[in-house]
């Protein structure tokens, strides 16, 4: 199980280039529902500087193309979703050949956002909750998985830094072979089309939700990759 390799940077050809390029940068409302996010959880051996223990592997879906915010734009945060959980994650693109292979095109930084609040009310609504915005980098590393990184967040709050962690990324520093989750991502073909773009955010390593930080309107938050390779910085609004 999991010999196959989904990590290691693949050229596309010329016409699927075209197509990741046009899609990836500027999709068009139909082209958005190819896109499709999800995230990985419970993968990462050290969270916000913190030795996690083994847990199973979890998996929600997140949405599509429409949910994706980009570095600068803000995040605005439903009534519905109560209070906001935000964690900082290497997030990977699979782009889906003619052939219908998953292509690993390259990775890059991501927020992934759930509303917390709504699954500590309720916690049937667990899933449910991490159908929300994702924040991805325009900015993409054409190189396969990093061994091991380093991310920094911060949370700014009236223009002084209040929050502040750096943790590792990357293969090394997981408690699960990250092929093994593609495997069972890409497993099943019939899910699979032409054309599609697979965005995985592959594990916290830091979590607001777990340092118990309570997100205020107007909050910016500020996260790097292998201190600045990737930056991201989007302000956190409430929905009026």
């Amino acid at each position: 199980m999991c010999r196959e390799n989904f990590l290691n940077y693949q050229k596309l050809d010329t016409t699927d280039m075209e197509n990741w390029i046009k899609i990836s940068n500027h999709p068009s409302p139909k082209e958005k529902s190819s896109i499709f996010v999800s995230s990985f959880g419970n993968t990462m051996s050290v969270v916000n500087g913190r030795h996690m223990p083994l847990r199973d592997l979890d998996w929600y879906y997140k949405g599509h193309g429409g949910g994706i915010i980009q570095n600068k734009e803000n995040v605005v945060f439903p009534k519905y979703g109560l209070k906001a959980g935000i964690e900082t994650e290497i997030l990977t693109m699979h782009y889906i050949d003619h052939n219908l292979n998953p292509v690993f095109v390259g990775y890059t930084l991501g927020l992934d956002i759930s509303y917390k609040g709504l699954r500590s009310n309720d916690s049937f609504l667990s899933n449910f909750s991490h159908l929300s915005q994702t924040v991805v980098s325009n900015k993409i590393i054409e190189q396969s998985y990093p061994k091991s990184s380093i991310i920094t967040t911060e949370i700014i709050r009236d223009n002084k830094i209040i929050w502040c962690v750096r943790s590792l990324a990357g293969s090394k520093n997981m408690n699960i072979n990250p092929n093994c989750m593609f495997h069972y991502l890409f497993r099943n073909k019939d899910i699979l089309l032409p054309n599609m773009i697979f965005y995985s955010l592959t594990g916290s390593a830091t979590s607001i939700d777990k340092a118990d930080i309570l997100i205020k309107d107007n909050d910016q938050i500020r996260a790097t990759l292998d201190d600045k390779k990737i930056i991201l910085s989007n302000t956190l609004r409430d929905e009026i």
